[in-house]
């Protein structure tokens, strides 16, 4: 039978097993409701018994919470309690992390003033952080949510704007497009965007890693099909071989425009000399005399293969993966 002293002597005695694994369903079942009850009195006891977690608390302390949450948290989830979760997660938040957890079950339940107080010390922890395009940026996200479940559409479409800025990422610019329609915006982002861009690509012109910024401008040209825009862009620009692609992948039903990138991309694969890179080539090779549709596309399909045999006629694994692409 188990009984308060067995949990305590048994489940609880040594201290280096205080880690609170999970009970099998199957081992819950063996118990009986009795002695599922007791355990998880026995975790709320000693659960109840702790303070509130230390910032400045050490793994072990850290461990011993996060092992009793773990388990009481998941027994509330299972009986779908979310108020006992929000309560668990309130004794050990010291993180941006717990808080931002924190707002979302709060905002989820309904209950705007707490979602706020959470958002509120997440920013706290936020302030001085060193941030950059890759960080996730999830409190002005959160912030966003909550700003929108107030109706306030402006203030989020800023906030988005400003997200957009850091980021560059297509999916941030897609939702400010959204915001300013939810705000009845009369402002041109794309506009904005691509002057903030081309601002950043003039700023960083002799920077190694300013490419980048050229990659983003051209994702917001094609996004926004102005083609002919992104063209001009890869011809006065480094960009990434996946920009440079992309752009040429636009231009398909236009030859004469493809097919020069296409072998642009095609020169630098088989300049890394390396067998993978060879077959990218032979692949872009491929694409190439597939789109020539007329006479003039494809003679000058067959000259750009006459110029890649001769300037690589050393490259000897290419010339070969390329014969044996021609021939079947």
């Amino acid at each position: 039978m188990v009984t308060r002293s067995w949990i305590g002597d048994s489940a609880f005695s040594n201290r280096q097993q205080v880690l609170y694994e999970a009970i099998p369903d199957a081992y819950l079942t063996c118990l009986g409701d009795e002695g599922e009850t007791l355990i998880y009195t026995e975790y709320q006891r000693r659960w109840d018994a702790l303070p509130p977690l230390s910032e400045n608390a050490g793994w072990d302390d850290k461990s011993t919470y996060r092992m009793l949450q773990y388990q009481l948290r998941s027994r509330a989830e299972r009986d779908n309690d979310l108020q006992a979760v929000i309560s668990l997660l309130q004794k050990t938040a010291i993180t941006e992390a717990d808080f931002l957890e924190l707002c979302q079950l709060c905002h989820e339940q309904g209950e705007v003033d707490q979602a706020e107080r959470w958002l509120s010390e997440a920013k706290r922890l936020k302030v001085g952080d060193k941030r950059n395009r890759y960080s996730g940026f999830n409190v002005e996200r959160m912030e966003i949510r909550l700003l929108l479940s107030h109706d306030n559409f402006q203030q989020a479409l800023a906030i988005q704007w400003s997200l957009y800025q850091q980021t560059l990422e297509l999916e941030d610019y897609e939702r400010v497009l959204e915001l300013a329609e939810m705000s009845h915006s009369d402002e041109n982002y794309f506009e904005r965007a691509e002057a903030f861009l081309l601002g950043r690509i003039e700023k960083n012109a002799h920077q190694p890693w300013f490419h980048r910024y050229a990659d983003d401008l051209v994702a917001l040209y094609l996004r926004e099909e102005e083609y002919l825009d992104a063209l001009a862009l890869v011809r006065q620009h480094q960009v990434d071989e996946s920009s440079l692609l992309q752009v040429a992948q636009a231009f398909n039903n236009k030859p004469d425009i493809a097919i020069p990138l296409y072998a642009l991309l095609a020169d630098g694969y088989v300049s890394q000399g390396n067998n993978n890179a060879y077959h990218k080539a032979v692949a872009l090779i491929l694409t190439v005399i597939s789109i020539a549709d007329d006479a003039g596309h494809k003679a000058l399909a067959e000259q750009m293969l006459a110029d890649f045999r001769v300037r690589f006629k050393a490259k000897r694994n290419f010339i070969k993966f390329l014969n044996e692409a021609l021939t079947n």
